[in-house]
């Protein structure tokens, strides 16, 4: 498959134990960007960062990513579409 049909969503990195000099969250983050650049690939969607805890969930049925920051409602990130979806997975899903 193409590197162009990766859709690459990232949650998290958030600094949770509010440590002023702790910038290991922001090492992590970049570090990550790091390795898909030289991968060449991109992120479609993110939410990353902060000091509040995140979570991500991926419904299998509708392809969408939602995510929550720290105690907030549930948000969607992205949507991941049967246009997107190719190759083997796509022929092993019909």
């Amino acid at each position: 498959m193409p590197k162009t049909n990766i859709e690459i969503c990232l949650v998290g990195g958030a600094n949770v134990l509010r440590k002023e000099n702790d910038n290991i969250a922001d090492q992590l983050i970049n570090s990550v960007f790091e390795i898909l650049k030289k991968k060449k690939l991109n992120v479609t969607a993110s939410s990353l960062g902060g000091y509040e805890r995140h979570t991500a969930t991926l419904n299998l049925s509708s392809g969408i990513v939602n995510f929550t920051v720290g105690d907030s409602v549930e948000k969607k990130l992205w949507k991941f579409t049967a246009e997107n979806i190719t190759g083997e997975y796509a022929m092993k899903r019909s």
